[in-house]
């Protein structure tokens, strides 16, 4: 994991980085992100989709909360622990405000429309890291035509996706 390659480079040369640039590999800069030195070092700064809720597509992170951050896709691994796209129970559940029992997350939790940065969100707010806003529109996703359509079963019966056909995450 980058995690503990950062790590080990701060300590090889004896220095600690300011921020980690955390990214999808799949997308294009559309703006320069600008000054470094404007970025609050008491926040995570990321953009949010549809406005409502945290994107994994791209954040900005104060090295001193990297680790934590980085910690949620870590716990992909953990014993009971469900870093992941939400199933569509979980979606049903999260809208109504009625999710309760994540591991890792000591509160319940309402998401707009399921994402897995909606869970980042959570996992974040749990931990006590502050959030702030970039434009989503810094970036943007050019394979995102090539994603897998998910069959529908039946016009009143979807499987999976986000309204349109395609999946949620990824």
């Amino acid at each position: 994991m980058c995690a503990s390659q950062i790590a080990a480079h701060e300590h090889a040369y004896g220095t600690e980085f300011d921020f980690v640039l955390w990214a999808r590999p799949d997308l294009v800069w559309r703006f320069p992100l600008g000054d470094l030195r404007a970025f609050s070092k008491d926040h995570v700064h990321a953009s949010y989709a549809q406005h409502l809720e945290l994107s994994d597509l791209f954040a900005l992170v104060p090295r001193r909360f990297f680790d934590v951050y980085a910690k949620a896709y870590q716990d992909l691994q953990a014993s009971g622990y469900r870093f992941r796209c939400l199933t569509r129970a979980d979606h049903e559940r999260a809208s109504a405000g009625k999710v309760c029992d994540y591991p890792g997350i000591g509160h319940c939790w309402r998401c707009g429309f399921g994402s897995i940065g909606c869970l980042l969100q959570h996992h974040l707010i749990a931990h006590g890291i502050p959030l702030r806003r970039i434009p989503f529109e810094i970036v943007d996703r050019p394979d995102r035509a090539r994603e897998v359509p998910l069959p529908l079963r039946s016009a009143k019966k979807k499987v999976g996706g986000n309204g349109n056909g395609r999946r949620r995450c990824g």
